[in-house]
């Protein structure tokens, strides 16, 4: 048995154990709220993230697009034929992730600095008239295009201010979006010559600045995004075209005389258009397209549009590589 001595000192032992562990625990609860209290809170001003975070938020004059509060991004792009979902920024960016490399799909919790750069920037110059003589004159190449995308998605341009942004080249960096209702493209967007080439360069330009002629380059992306497409302006289509998107286009535009117009595509988006939407005339449309014309095809999104088998075979018919088709 334990003497009354031996049980004093267990006891002691036990209390001092007790209380060692108490303290080590508040010191740990206590480290715990330091470091939650030492989390930096949002710096940038909230009107910033107010776009990320509501549907609800202030839209650019330059814009002629009416906002509306849509939905959560559908789990299915199959199943996005509402007028609200087509007039949203979730459907914009999904239409466009196919010819566009680079484009998310879906919103991220947190926006890249460059989409925050550029709502301040349309917030500051939101009238057309400083936008495109305050802003776009000082804007490289590189930001213009940057620009280019994040009004395609979120803000689409009229007409006016398209051109204003995209210049005399007609497109930035091989690359051109038109979304509507408000733009549309025109034949002698697309039918101007590039620049000379020839124009000398001046020796002491800084290497860092943008080069010169980096707009000097042929259109190779043009990307139509619920608009119309009239045939004069598909016959001006150049054959420098690699990748291109009919997406949502009224009406149907004559797809048969693509492979003679633009032989080199590789990229060919005609998803979500409600004239693909019945087999009949789904076949009638793309059963007459030599498909064989286009050895560089690998992808074709057919995403939302009703086509039968026999259809989709011919596209693969004759093909060492099978092209890749997007129904969903």
């Amino acid at each position: 048995m334990l003497t009354t001595k031996t049980e004093k000192t267990v006891n002691e032992l036990l209390h001092r154990a007790r209380g060692e562990r108490f303290r080590h625990d508040q010191n740990v609860r206590k480290d715990k709220a330091r470091h939650h209290a030492s989390v930096p809170t949002k710096s940038l001003p909230p009107y910033l993230l107010a776009q990320f975070d509501s549907d609800d938020h202030r839209t650019p004059r330059l814009s002629n697009e009416a906002r509306s509060a849509a939905g959560p991004v559908p789990k299915s792009w199959r199943t996005v034929k509402k007028t609200q979902d087509k007039e949203s920024p979730e459907w914009r960016g999904a239409a466009l992730s196919l010819v566009l490399d680079g484009v998310p799909v879906n919103r991220t919790p947190v926006p890249p600095l460059s989409e925050l750069c550029m709502r301040v920037l349309l917030d500051a110059f939101s009238e057309p008239e400083d936008f495109e003589q305050e802003l776009l004159p000082f804007l490289p190449p590189r930001l213009r295009h940057i620009l280019q995308r994040y009004t395609a998605i979120h803000a689409p341009l009229s007409t006016p201010g398209l051109s204003a942004l995209v210049g005399e080249s007609g497109h930035i960096n091989g690359e051109l979006i038109v979304v509507g209702p408000g733009a549309s493209l025109r034949p002698e967007t697309i039918a101007l010559k590039p620049p000379d080439r020839q124009t000398p360069v001046d020796d002491s330009q800084d290497w860092e600045a943008d080069d010169p002629f980096v707009d000097l380059f042929e259109l190779r992306t043009l990307a139509l995004v619920s608009t119309d497409l009239a045939l004069q302006t598909l016959l001006s289509f150049p054959r420098s075209l690699t990748r291109l998107a009919l997406v949502d286009i009224s009406t149907p535009p004559p797809i048969f005389r693509l492979p003679t117009l633009c032989p080199s595509i590789t990229v060919l988006d005609l998803s979500f258009n409600s004239w693909l939407e019945d087999l009949d005339r789904s076949h009638a449309i793309l059963g007459i397209v030599d498909w064989d014309k286009w050895d560089d095809l690998h992808v074709l999104g057919l995403r939302g549009c009703i086509v039968h088998q026999v259809t989709l075979d011919l596209v693969n018919q004759n093909r060492w590589v099978e092209v890749q088709i997007l129904l969903a």
